[in-house]
């Protein structure tokens, strides 16, 4: 039985976070490791979290630790928890996905760098009596989602596949370089896809997408064709098909927390979940960048960009090997969990700028 929200502040208040201020886990970010006494407040993310998220409770905790020089300094944390018994099915791929995510911020995320990712705490699937991850607060570190609730600007876009084209070339590397290690990684990785129980709700958003684009030959004949076959088997097909790096799997904006300056300038960008974070096809996390963006007139530039950010770390990268299995892979994976309200669809009366890939042969 999933614990009551009391409970879980509870928990967070109680047990968790001085389990964790004992263990010294905050201490990096304290101006002094001394300190008299400290308090803690925990209470509920605010904001309801979309269904593209695994099954977990949100919070938010602010400890504030007190000095003997009378200065105060406060660590703004979000708590992620699964329940107590993650042993019904449904609960299975969350099980999965903090196995992941845990794995990833303690094995992995020092092999490929930290520029994606919040400060990270904790990650734990039993030490503390059940499944956490304590990342640090982005909205309290002055981080935004993206100001446009339909599609990242075209600056956040490139800043973002800047970043992740340089995880990918690191994972790339690892693969060339340390092939034990990365067979490790590859073998520890959880299979998070679809579910049997998701699909009703998949063939659902794809008949509503099959009905709004059924004027617009290429994105219509996508859906139609997705509806026509079987949805879980061409995702688990997609997952399978040959690793090329490590990646996390849940690129689109709902995800994305952007930080600006006081000029509003654009100076970084963090990805909070990382349950999906897998050994498989850049293309996943290519395609839902691009296509968060939707940005037709920059597709060439994106595609320069993100291999440039590749190559920096991993000269051997080739564009095609980069982009072969883009239609296939990324699209596909994409469409599927049903990320956008629309699939990439060409303009209307199949006009196609000359630096727009066509997308006639995806399925």
């Amino acid at each position: 039985m999933r614990p009551t929200p009391e409970e879980d502040l509870i928990f967070i208040k109680d047990k968790l976070l001085p389990a964790m201020i004992k263990a010294g886990r905050f201490n990096e970010s304290l101006r002094s490791v001394t300190f008299d006494h400290y308090s803690a407040i925990a209470r509920p993310y605010p904001y309801q979290l979309r269904d593209y998220h695994l099954n977990f409770a949100l919070y938010r905790a602010e400890i504030n630790f007190n000095h003997s020089n009378a200065s105060t300094c406060t660590v703004n944390v979000w708590v992620k928890l699964l329940p107590n018994d993650c042993t019904k099915p449904t609960l299975t791929q969350a099980l999965n996905g903090f196995h992941n995510e845990e794995y990833f911020w303690r094995r992995v995320s020092p092999l490929v760098g930290r520029e994606l990712l919040p400060r990270f705490y904790a990650a734990e699937m039993q030490k503390y009596g059940r499944p956490v991850v304590v990342v640090e607060d982005l909205e309290m570190s002055g981080f935004r989602r993206s100001l446009d609730p339909r599609q990242l600007s075209a600056e956040e876009a490139i800043l973002v596949l800047k970043c992740i084209g340089r995880m990918h070339g690191k994972g790339m590397a690892l693969k060339q370089n340390r092939p034990h290690m990365y067979a490790e990684i590859r073998r520890r990785f959880k299979k998070v896809t679809l579910h049997s129980s998701d699909l009703p709700r998949i063939q659902r958003e794809l008949l509503i997408m099959s009905n709004q684009l059924s004027r617009v030959s290429i994105g219509g004949a996508i859906v139609r064709r997705l509806l026509e076959s079987d949805p879980l088997s061409t995702c688990r097909e997609a997952f399978e098909s040959e690793p090329v790096t490590i990646c996390n799997g849940l690129t689109f904006r709902g995800n994305m927390w952007f930080k600006y300056d006081e000029n509003d300038e654009l100076q970084a960008v963090k990805l909070l979940d990382w349950q999906r974070a897998c050994s498989g096809s850049n293309c996943f996390d290519f395609a839902m960048i691009n296509e968060e963006g939707d940005h037709r007139s920059y597709w060439r530039y994106f595609r320069e960009v993100y291999y440039k950010a590749v190559r920096r770390e991993y000269p051997a990268a080739t564009e095609r090997s980069l982009f072969e299995n883009y239609s296939q892979a990324g699209l596909c994976y994409k469409l599927i969990l049903s990320t956008l309200p629309t699939p990439y669809i060409s303009p209307p009366d199949g006009e196609m700028p000359d630096d727009e890939p066509s997308y006639c042969t995806l399925l």
